[in-house]
């Protein structure tokens, strides 16, 4: 699994997580944004199976 955050001009902002293999599941991940600007970002999940990219609001 691979979890990075990207901005809307497709600059990398954080990897959350890389090359992490875990169960098949629902997971609940916290993180540590408080080095990030308010805005919107992009938060690319890819996994064996394929990849979701979703709307990541920080405030």
């Amino acid at each position: 699994v691979e979890i990075v955050i990207y901005d809307l001009l497709g600059h990398k902002i954080m990897d959350v997580m890389t090359n992490t293999q875990h169960q098949e599941g629902e997971y609940i991940l916290q993180l540590d944004v408080s080095g990030i600007r308010s805005g919107i970002y992009l938060c690319r999940i890819s996994t064996l199976e394929g990849m979701l990219s979703t709307k990541l609001i920080i405030q």
